[in-house]
């Protein structure tokens, strides 16, 4: 598949370069050298370092990143110790030497620290300068760094401001956008998508398949085999999703602050409040509220943190997680929400979280994080990949239930079998289940429409698809929306990712 991209209009170009951090950077780091150079500190700073260096060799630039490093890469400050002890090595020197190279390399990084401060307050004053003009119209006097740094000011003023309201714009669109189309899908219904010679007559069981690739140990140990697959199809997938969504520029991380006390609640607030092209950044970067920012440690935590949270009481039919264990797969699926004759408050509040949760997974997918300690089920990872169900996912599904209700009608003269059996006609009506004691009509006039062999297809399609999600709809449904906000259905597609593919992506475990 070809990759396809729209060019960025000149607004848009204009726009990105404005808020542009690195170019933000570099001006300051630019105004700062130059400024130094003028009043004559970065000649002085020069004569130091080459004082420290010994035979003419270039040991200054180590210096010079002993001294750059700590004060513009906060992250690499820990990495100050080993150029200092590189110092050291290349020196050669005794420790009472080797002391006073620290001393002195301390005392070249506190001088151009204070050059830096003493730059910040020269561009603060130089900008209140213009007010003066404009009160007293008296011109300021200034050389052309300061006139440069009062604009540099301006500049990051107006940077600040627009970064506040853009995000403040951003959020607020978020939130519109998702419930907008929160209020569309409340309208729509999931479908299972089932294989094309699904239910045809006289068909027999089909034997269970293999597995895409060698099965997982039950323990949750992934082979070498395995892990290589998942890498390539992970690779494959991220790259995937960049051609389908063909966005010329996304945010480089996406950046979420949760408390621990409050994680569930934290999470989906601000996987809500993230815009469309946040949750398609490539990097992902949690923060724990109170806590040291950490680094991807932080990450896969927060992973397992909420993890926990959403599996905790799924046996329970009673627990309020999103998620439970399958009455037939004794996997994990969506919690069924109590359904009530008029839709409420509280329901449309479970399927908002369900959307959350779809973006959760996705991400986990996304960032290698394995968001999910137990298996998801077969069936729910087939409907995220687009999937089709065959009767093996039936057979596998529910032993008990294809051979009650499915695989007599498959067999020649089964209906009439089935029907001889009952002592009545077979019609369009589902088979009770433990939520849905009383069978339903699987359309409309379904109980006065007798099952012939010529609709005996439709019938065993309706039926199963009541059987597997009359339960869940809706919620499989916002599940599904949300997942695909984060990684489109198309990508998954484009990558050719299998519904066990999937399952070993959001967790260590398999599904059987």
């Amino acid at each position: 598949m070809a990759e396809i991209r729209g060019k960025p209009s000149v607004g848009q170009s204009v726009l990105r370069f404005f808020y542009s951090k690195r170019l933000s950077s570099a001006l300051v780091f630019g105004l700062w050298v130059w400024r130094a150079a003028d009043v004559g500190e970065l000649q002085r700073w020069a004569a130091q370092a080459e004082g420290l260096s010994k035979d003419g060799n270039p040991f200054w630039l180590l210096i010079f990143a002993g001294i750059i490093v700590p004060l513009f890469v906060p992250r690499l400050r820990v990495a100050w110790l080993g150029i200092v002890l590189a110092l050291v090595t290349a020196r050669d020197l005794e420790i009472y030497s080797s002391f006073i190279v620290v001393v002195q390399l301390f005392q070249l990084q506190s001088q151009m620290l204070v050059s830096f401060v003493d730059f910040a307050k020269c561009a603060l004053l130089s900008w209140l300068g213009f007010f003066d003009w404009c009160m007293q119209g008296t011109m300021p006097t200034l050389n052309t760094v300061d006139w440069i740094a009062s604009v540099m000011v301006l500049y990051s003023m107006l940077r600040y401001a627009y970064t506040i309201l853009r995000i403040s714009r951003d959020r607020q669109l978020a939130r519109s956008l998702f419930e907008l189309d929160f209020q569309r899908a409340l309208e729509q219904s999931f479908q299972v998508a089932f294989s094309s010679d699904f239910g045809a007559a006289g068909s027999s069981p089909p034997p269970l398949r293999q597995r895409s690739f060698a099965s997982i140990h039950t323990a949750g140990v992934v082979t070498e085999e395995q892990l290589r697959h998942l890498e390539e199809m992970h690779a494959v997938l991220l790259v995937s999703r960049s051609i389908v969504m063909q966005k010329d520029e996304l945010p480089e991380t996406l950046t979420l602050k949760v408390r621990r006390s409050h994680i569930l609640e934290d999470s989906w607030e601000a996987l809500l409040q993230a815009p469309a092209d946040d949750l398609l950044a490539p990097e992902l970067e949690v923060t724990f509220a109170g806590e040291a920012r950490g680094d991807g440690d932080n990450m896969l935590d927060w992973f397992r943190s909420v993890s926990r949270v959403l599996v905790d009481g799924a046996e329970s039919d009673t627990s309020s997680s999103l998620l439970a264990m399958g009455k037939s797969s004794k996997l994990l699926i969506p919690r069924p929400v109590a359904k009530s004759t008029a839709r409420d408050v509280q329901d449309e509040n479970l399927y908002r979280q369900m959307r959350l949760l779809g973006r959760f997974l996705a991400l986990g997918v996304v960032n290698g994080g394995r968001p999910l300690v137990k298996p998801l089920s077969a069936l729910v990872c087939k409907y995220i990949v687009g999937d089709r169900v065959d009767m093996t996912d039936m057979k596998r599904l529910d032993p008990v239930f294809f051979q009650e209700h499915v695989a007599p009608l498959l067999s020649e003269g089964g209906l009439a079998k089935m029907e001889a059996a009952r002592g009545q006609p077979l019609t369009f009506v589902s088979v009770p289940t433990e939520l849905r004691p009383e069978p339903e009509e699987l359309k409309a006039g379904g109980k006065s429409t007798k099952v012939t062999d010529e609709n005996l297809s439709q019938y065993l399609q309706l039926l199963c698809d009541a059987f597997l999600c009359s339960e869940i709809r809706q919620e499989l449904q916002f599940l599904l929306k949300g997942f695909w906000d984060v990684l489109p259905l198309e990508a998954l597609q484009e990558a050719g990712v299998s519904a066990y593919d999937l399952s070993l992506l959001l967790s260590e475990v398999a599904f059987a």
